[in-house]
């Protein structure tokens, strides 16, 4: 039977996003104790190729015409780089080749809404489809065309304000808080107005940020004006921000408002060198860092004989960065980094210290007998900071053929985390002195060589599967599964321990790699973008979960009810 043709149709009506599905072949009841029963893969053949293939048409708008130049892409956890093809005349693809996986799909063509397999709403992950050898999946997409808002951005003395960024935002979690997302943005044009297309129909806030008042100026510059992020119909607060709501496929033409002017700051000050000298030349970033804006990087401005001055920037939360020396000699390169919260005040003489970075050295190891016809670089990591919203100045990690491995970091901590591996391998545990860093991150003081640390990694990953029943008693197709530590300290941003994931087309969930501990399940009916980040939303969750202990190598199978929290 999992050799049987499969048909799934993901019909998007013109009003919403509901996704009606049909599917055929292994539309068989939900086991008790459903595990992942795909065949062994072959070991001598390459991970993410096979002998499955899918193949379908994408439509698009009220009409339901085949649409052209399409692109459907596939992701799954053994498609290295994905894959992805665009649509004939006739809208119609075809994606041969493809191992037994699980995987995502989606299909996109400028001016319609991108869809992903099993999204009902707006901006919600897709549901996951299980691939086997030599099956035939029939995928068809119905695209929405996409709505539009449209308006006319001025500047204090009703002049057109040209260059300005303008986003469509709407309220989504991240970095486990609930704040302003841009979901389309689009620069005002000569005469001011703007254009932002491709959206999926809802409700919008419209924002406007100059960031700098100009951005490209250089040099010194005694500005005193600028212009904070502006929300429509024209306030500096998304308290009294109005919703623009857009239908799928209409316009919203009304979003004409005019920039609140604001006090803007320069920021000058020193740059030297770890050994205390003037850093010659240079040239300084900033990035917004929190709110609206996060998104956007300026230029900042330009190093001069151990000086710098930043014009007429924007109230807001920025991080300056710098990095200073050569690529070819990284053991030469110094950087800083200085997070300043600018709020119409000048801030003057900041004295701006740059740190050689840490030259990280060690070690894979392996709780079994290493993956024999494997090379080492088949394993990479990959650094970041413990703070997702902060600008992380570090590299990757590819190790040699014999274990070892050496990598330039310029900021403490660092976390280190998984990148590609072998198929069944996951990260156990960095230790660094032999002290479990994996949640803490690599430490060191400026310029110190570190050479003590292991990454250890595994065959004895844990497998978590389950079964959802509705308020019915009956199997629930359509959820999204969130499991969470029991511990509330490890509900952190990009917290390892914290998973969603959705069902696949037979109503099963399945999630790997979670390290041992005291977790909680739970099951809804959908949880918003990021949301899982949100402590509140843990706790909220809490009450209506489901504990359950999880060991090393486990493979744990749940039971869990649809929950009305």
């Amino acid at each position: 039977m999992l050799r049987a043709a499969i048909v799934i149709l993901v019909l998007l009506s013109a009003s919403s996003l509901d996704a009606q599905q049909t599917v055929t072949g292994t539309d068989a009841p939900v086991p008790q104790t459903p595990q992942d029963t795909r065949p062994a893969r072959d070991p001598k053949k390459p991970k993410d190729t096979g002998t499955a293939r899918i193949r379908g048409r994408v439509i698009g708008g009220e009409n339901g015409v085949p649409l052209r130049h399409a692109v459907v892409n596939l992701f799954g956890e053994d498609l290295q780089g994905g894959r992805s093809t665009s649509t004939d005349e006739n809208g119609r693809y075809e994606i041969k080749d493809l191992p037994a996986s699980r995987i995502q799909a989606s299909a996109s063509k400028g001016g319609y809404a991108t869809v992903n397999y099993g999204q009902r709403r707006p901006l919600q992950p897709g549901r996951l489809l299980d691939l086997a050898d030599g099956q035939a999946l029939e995928l068809d997409f119905n695209l929405p065309r996409g709505a539009v808002i449209s308006g006319r951005v001025t500047d204090d003395f009703n002049e057109p304000a040209v260059g300005i960024r303008v986003s469509a935002a709407r309220w989504s979690y991240m970095n486990g808080k609930r704040q302003l997302v841009p979901a389309g943005m689009a620069s005002s044009d000569d005469l001011g107005r703007f254009r932002i297309y491709g959206l999926p129909a809802g409700d919008y806030y419209v924002m406007a940020s100059a960031g700098n008042m100009n951005p490209f100026q250089m040099g010194q510059s005694d500005a005193q004006t600028g212009f904070g992020t502006t929300y429509y119909p024209g306030t500096l607060s998304t308290t009294d921000a109005i919703r623009l709501r857009v239908p799928p496929g209409g316009e919203n033409a009304t979003a004409n408002f005019t920039l609140i002017p604001a006090r803007a700051a320069k920021i000058s000050g020193t740059v030297v060198d770890s050994t205390g000298r003037p850093v010659a030349t240079g040239w300084l970033m900033m990035v917004e860092t929190s709110g609206p804006g996060m998104f956007n990087m300026s230029p900042g401005g330009e190093i001069h004989d151990g000086t710098f001055s930043v014009p007429s920037v924007a109230p807001g939360e920025y991080g300056l960065s710098l990095q200073v020396g050569s690529d070819s000699s990284p053991d030469e390169r110094e950087s800083a980094y200085v997070p300043i919260n600018v709020a119409g005040v000048d801030i003057t003489d900041l004295a701006i210290v740059l740190s050689k970075g840490s030259r990280i050295t060690g070690q894979l190891t392996f709780e079994s007998a290493p993956p024999s016809d494997r090379r080492m670089s088949a394993f990479t990591m990959w650094t970041h900071a413990p703070d997702p919203s902060m600008i992380f100045i570090g590299g990757g990690i590819t190790p040699r053929d014999d274990g070892t491995f050496e990598t330039r970091i310029q900021m403490s901590p660092a976390i280190v985390s998984a990148g590609r591996m072998p198929d069944g391998w996951s990260l156990k545990s960095v230790l660094q002195g032999g002290v479990d860093v994996t949640d803490t991150g690599i430490q060191f003081r400026p310029g110190e060589d570190v050479d003590n640390v292991q990454i250890v990694f595994t065959t004895r990953t844990t497998t978590v599967t389950g079964q959802v029943a509705d308020s019915q008693g009956l199997p629930a197709k359509d959820y999204t599964v969130v499991l969470f530590p029991d511990d509330s300290s490890q509900w952190v941003p990009m917290s390892r321990y914290i998973r969603t994931e959705r069902p696949d087309q037979r109503g099963q969930f399945l999630v790997k790699g979670l390290p041992a501990g005291r977790y909680l399940a739970v099951a809804v009916d959908t949880v918003e973008q990021g949301q899982e980040g949100d402590p509140e939303f843990l706790e909220q969750m809490r009450s209506v979960s489901t504990p359950f202990d999880l060991a090393d190598n486990e493979q744990k199978a749940l039971a869990l009810k649809l929950a009305s929290p």
